[in-house]
């Protein structure tokens, strides 16, 4: 037990080299496939406590494909 000691640096660059053997599968909407809108393209948006008002612009926005809300 008298090994070389493990360090996160250590774990982290095993961890690196079997992660690359590994396949990937990536869905077709992450790429914008089937007129989908891609994750570099999407808009969140958060609100806390609108009023009237922000609610129908919050309305408006979420109608939006690349919009989404949090």
């Amino acid at each position: 037990m008298n090994g070389p000691k493990q360090t996160r640096r250590r774990f982290l660059k095993a961890l690196g080299a079997g992660a690359a053997a590994l396949p990937c599968v990536v869905p077709s909407s992450v790429l914008g496939a089937k007129d989908r809108v891609t994750p570099a393209d999407r808009i969140t948006v958060g609100c806390i406590g609108v009023g009237s008002q922000g609610a129908g612009v919050m309305r408006n926005f979420l109608s939006r494909s690349g919009a989404r809300g949090v």
